[in-house]
């Protein structure tokens, strides 16, 4: 914000002072993240302009912008993750991984009965 500091017509000049540009020098600007979110009704107006190109419009969109710039970050925490991974030994990992997808074929077998169930309710 800023204003004259000065009374017009009295005082034959004014000092301005911005906070906004004081603070720019004296320390880093804020960061500016994008508020885009894609939305149907977005999708559907660019599908009815002749002119529009939904891809397009994602592909030089600030939000994929920063995702991009992003890439390197997520890789270098990728790989110092994976660096703490790998020397970790779990006992017996063979019979975890089959408990693991006998507890996923189980959830998935309940979900069938249910929907079975449900579905004979509706048809009766």
């Amino acid at each position: 914000m800023s204003g004259r500091a000065g009374r017009r017509g009295i005082d034959d000049r004014g000092v301005c002072i911005s906070s906004t540009a004081k603070m720019m020098v004296k320390r880093s600007a804020d960061c500016l993240n994008s508020a885009f979110h894609l939305s149907y009704n977005m999708l559907l107006n660019q599908l009815r302009c002749k002119d529009g190109d939904p891809e397009n419009l994602l592909r030089n969109s600030f939000y994929q912008f920063q995702a991009d710039r992003a890439i390197p970050d997520l890789e270098r925490q990728m790989k110092v993750l994976q660096e703490e991974r790998d020397p970790i030994h779990i006992e017996e990992e063979d019979s975890l991984e089959n408990y693991y997808s006998l507890l996923e074929q189980y959830k998935d077998l309940k979900m069938d009965v249910r929907d079975i169930i449900f579905s004979r309710r509706y048809c009766e």
